[in-house]
């Protein structure tokens, strides 16, 4: 089954699926990156795990690292998963899911546009003074990382921090896996909370 691996590849596949490929995050709202996001009560509550995910991914992240992952058709029903070109070790940074940084909003699901019903957003990790609560959304633009599909029994785990003032949300090896095996993270309850969601195991 064709794969795609190079850089050259990928941004086909993109391509032909019409969507645009980013590296980094596309900001609707400029005033994002002058924002004082340390001063937040979230942050401050939590600030002793994001200054060790900082310190431990930062550098990668600020390099935009992406592990050595493929892009493969898993069915037609399904359509894409993303997929290990190497083994990697439990903790290994995967790389930064990158999207348009927008306002967040409900979606029609109901569409037909896919047999599993996605909006490939996830929420943006805390909320910013003076704006509406924030979606990471890569259903039209992103990265590699869009094409991660969901398991109740996920082998990534989901991380956020702080990086050069902005918010990152990036995935981790929660295991040892395989080369060549299909990566996956949990959606998350909330996710499926939506009556006409559809369950593809």
């Amino acid at each position: 089954m064709e794969k795609y691996e190079s850089e050259n590849e990928i941004k086909k596949l993109f391509d032909y699926l019409s969507l645009r490929y980013l590296k980094k995050n596309e900001m609707v709202f400029p005033g994002i990156k002058d924002a004082k996001l340390q001063i937040s009560n979230y942050y401050k509550d939590n600030s002793e795990e994001f200054i060790y995910l900082e310190e431990k991914f930062g550098r990668e992240l600020k390099n935009k690292f992406k592990a050595l992952v493929y892009i493969r058709k898993v069915n037609e029903q399904i359509g894409y998963g993303l997929y290990t070109a190497e083994p990697f070790r439990a903790d290994a940074l995967i790389g930064e899911y990158t999207g348009i940084v927008q306002e967040a909003h409900d979606y029609d699901i109901s569409d037909n546009e896919t047999s599993v019903k996605t909006e490939y957003a996830w929420d943006y990790p805390d909320d910013i003074p003076c704006l509406p609560p924030l979606e990471i959304n890569a259903r039209y633009a992103g990265g590699v990382l869009r094409f991660v599909n969901h398991s109740f029994q996920p082998n990534l785990r989901i991380e956020h921090a702080i990086i050069d003032n902005e918010w990152k949300i990036f995935f981790v090896a929660d295991k040892d896996i395989e080369a060549d095996s299909e990566l996956f993270v949990d959606y998350g309850d909330a996710y499926w909370a939506v009556d006409s969601r559809e369950i593809i195991l």
